[in-house]
């Protein structure tokens, strides 16, 4: 059923939170309010907008998608939101039964982070973080 969206050129939006893997109430409130001011501002529902952001509309294909070489325990050292810099040491993933450091994700680019797992556990080739550039209109 979702193919039709596509095939029928429908304008359809993502809704991302700051914790996936989790509950996280302050989030959940966070996205909730999203919801109803980009609601409230498309006529919608009629709603009192109090305070947020403006929405940025960002395609899929502006972010830059990091994903792990190596399967382990997940160690990030940047969050969501978070702004980070070409070269800069994003995670480390370390084997479980050695504690050795099997790998390294690092900022290919400045720019801020869109997205990050937060599970302790990481597959290899599984998507770590998502960075848009801070230059980004």
């Amino acid at each position: 059923m979702d193919d039709n969206w596509q095939v029928w050129d429908t304008k359809a939006f993502s809704l991302y939170s700051r914790s996936t893997e989790k509950i996280d109430k302050k989030g959940a409130d966070m996205a909730i309010a999203a919801v109803c001011r980009f609601l409230s501002r498309m006529n919608v529902l009629n709603y009192n907008v109090y305070g947020g952001y403006e929405s940025t509309v960002l395609l899929e294909e502006e972010l830059v998608s990091l994903r792990s070489t190596a399967s382990g325990l997940y160690i990030p050292h940047v969050k969501s939101f978070d702004s980070v810099e070409r070269g800069q040491i994003l995670a480390d993933i370390i084997d479980p039964l050695t504690g050795v450091t099997v790998a390294q994700t690092e900022a290919p680019e400045d720019g801020i982070v869109f997205f990050a797992k937060d599970s302790p556990l990481v597959m290899e080739n599984e998507t770590l973080f998502k960075i848009v550039n801070k230059l980004h209109k």
